[in-house]
């Protein structure tokens, strides 16, 4: 209800939960001082009254960096946690963006292929205010994360072009270095998304990037494929590549001795 004095005011502010009052207090440095709990109180009950599908396009996007958001990317993250079938993850998607945009978590961005944008104090929430029953829930969606975005970057490079092809990098990136606990127990998963953004440095020439990425993805994958799985192969002729691109081709042709 609309709140029409100084003392309507302060009792709302009285009226936080504990819950409430915490996120404010996590949030403080991020919100307008005199709104804060006002500001939080609102996030964390918008959040409140969704249901399962809402709640999750926000687990998936609080684990994404806080750039533009394909449906497409949802529906993928959604497909590989769950094994749903293409009807069904496109259900499923358009549901959950519909929930969260009625209720002012997310935006959907006019002339932008359908992307949606979720503010970073709304991930910022979810990420504070994660229940306990969800935390194996988001092991399995930030897993499902990085295998939709290491697919991605074949799909979008060959369909959609380079606008598209960096949403999904800043996301990979986003996902990867940071070596999050679950990735960092799995360095195949991390190679995955490495090898995708060495091959979009390399294609935007820039070779630097491009090389520290293909030595790291070589580096990670070694011990656990060894040296004649063909992953290897095609890791050692990235970094072969890339020396050649800039003027090593003495490095590149001893790296195929």
């Amino acid at each position: 209800s609309e709140l029409r004095s100084i003392g309507d005011y302060r009792t709302a502010l009285g009226s936080l939960d504990k819950d409430e009052l915490e996120l404010a207090v996590a949030l403080a440095d991020e919100l307008p001082t005199i709104h804060n709990k006002s500001i939080a109180a609102t996030l964390l009950r918008s959040i409140n009254q969704l249901d399962n599908e809402g709640r999750e396009l926000l687990l998936v996007a609080s684990l994404l960096a806080a750039d533009p958001i394909s449906p497409q990317l949802i529906k993928a993250i959604l497909t590989e946690a769950d094994h749903l079938d293409e009807r069904a993850a496109t259900r499923s998607t358009a549901r959950a963006v519909a929930q969260t945009t009625r209720h002012c978590l997310v935006e959907r961005l006019a002339g932008a292929r359908d992307m949606v944008q979720v503010h970073a104090l709304v991930s910022r929430t979810m990420r504070h205010t994660t229940k306990v029953a969800e935390h194996e829930r988001l092991i399995t969606l930030r897993r499902a994360t990085a295998i939709a975005l290491s697919n991605a970057f074949r799909i979008v490079w060959t369909q959609e072009g380079d606008v598209a092809l960096a949403g999904i990098a800043a996301h990979a990136r986003h996902v990867a270095l940071p070596a999050s606990s679950v990735l960092a127990e799995d360095p195949i998963l991390t190679a995955m998304l490495f090898s995708g953004l060495g091959n979009y440095a390399f294609q935007r020439g820039e070779h630097t990037a491009a090389r520290a990425l293909d030595e790291a993805v070589l580096q990670m994958s070694l011990p656990v494929l060894g040296y004649d799985h063909p992953n290897i192969l095609i890791s050692v002729n990235n970094v072969a590549r890339t020396l050649y691109a800039q003027g090593d081709s003495a490095g590149a042709r001893a790296l195929h001795e």
